[in-house]
């Protein structure tokens, strides 16, 4: 004998098969399968990481603090690298050095360790504010344990598996009211 079992609080219709012949164990299984896609389909809660730049004039350092609202008992580490934003990484125009490498958090803190470092060139267009895009992926998780550091997936706490700022290199404004702005 087959029967159905129907989620109704969620917005997604399963229907479950559900052994009566095996007993209680076939619809514990089918129970917890159910509770299991339940879980699922619930929405995703909000992006826990920020990020924030210096806002320096092109030609200094752009330094990009990252802010994690949900801290953790564990070390968070990302790769990061930079993207085009309305600024370009190459070219005749240059207005950053493409960069990339690492950003992390130890256990319980919401600021990461170091800030992401990326070189901006002046030239002597007359230009907005630029932007340039950082992106955070592959997230890593580790906690020490009395043999060494244990790394661990999948993404505990709900941390996202990719995350994108953008922060702003200033222009100088030297000189660009007599001319037009462009590139």
């Amino acid at each position: 004998m087959t029967q159905s079992l129907t989620m109704q609080e969620s917005p997604m219709q399963i229907s479950l098969p559900c052994r009566t012949a095996f007993g209680p164990v076939g619809v514990i299984r089918a129970a917890f399968a159910a509770i299991m896609l339940t879980a699922l389909a619930q929405p995703v809660a909000a992006d826990p990481l920020s990020a924030s730049g210096n806002g320096p004039y092109e030609g200094h350092d752009l330094q990009v603090t990252f802010t994690n609202a949900r801290t953790a008992n564990h070390h968070i580490r990302y790769k990061f690298k930079t993207a085009d934003g309305s600024a370009t990484g190459s070219g005749r125009w240059q207005d950053y050095e493409p960069a990339s490498g690492y950003v992390q958090w130890s256990p319980h803190q919401s600021i990461a360790q170091a800030p992401a470092t990326v070189k901006t060139f002046e030239d002597s267009l007359c230009e907005y504010d630029e932007t340039v895009k950082i992106i955070l992926t592959d997230p890593q998780f580790s906690t020490w344990i009395p043999s060494g550091w244990f790394s661990f997936c999948p993404n505990p706490r709900g941390f996202p598996c990719r995350f994108e700022a953008e922060v702003t290199i200033k222009q100088h404004a030297d000189g660009c009211a007599a001319r037009p702005l462009g590139e």
